[in-house]
């Protein structure tokens, strides 16, 4: 998996020359939270890569300490759904308390499409895993790019369907 997901950024300038892309005028902040300190120091290189200011951390009230802390917010929330000590719909709720503009995916290999239905739409994009890391970046993009949070949830029920992998 590791071999394969390494190659992915490799492919991913090709894939991705078709999509629009951000534009690095400014280095955003990035909070990464899973509590497999393998996948969340994959997740923290591969977006360090593209440009980003990436915080990561194994545990949620960690992250939620630290995004208190700061003096310029973070653009985006990346966070595992599955946690032992709070769940990543349970934290980007409270992010947002403090920044309701915070845009949020929610990443898991457990979550099947039936409960993440039931799920609140708390989340702007939902990325199953595994994935390859060409689609973490181009998910990341996406998400940056909107640019209305009208629609705020809308993003993993509903016309974003591809993101649900």
């Amino acid at each position: 998996m590791l071999e394969e997901e390494s190659e992915a950024p490799a492919s991913s300038a090709s894939a991705s020359t078709s999509l629009p892309r951000r534009k690095l005028n400014s280095r955003e902040t990035v909070f990464v939270v899973d509590d497999d300190a393998g996948i969340l120091e994959i997740m923290q290189e591969v977006l360090s890569s593209e440009g980003f200011v990436v915080h990561s951390f194994t545990d949620p009230k960690e992250a939620l300490k630290a995004f208190s802390a700061q003096e310029s917010k973070a653009t985006l929330l990346v966070t595992d759904f599955c946690m032992a000590s709070m769940n990543g719909l349970e934290l980007t709720e409270k992010l947002r308390l403090e920044q309701p503009d915070l845009k949020s995916i929610l990443v898991s290999g457990i979550t099947t499409d039936e409960a993440l239905k039931k799920m609140p739409a708390t989340a702007d994009r939902f990325l199953r895993k595994p994935f390859a890391l060409n689609r973490l970046v181009d998910t990341v993009n996406d998400t940056l790019v909107e640019g209305s949070r009208s629609h705020r949830g809308a993003g993993v029920l509903a016309g974003l369907q591809p993101h649900l992998n």
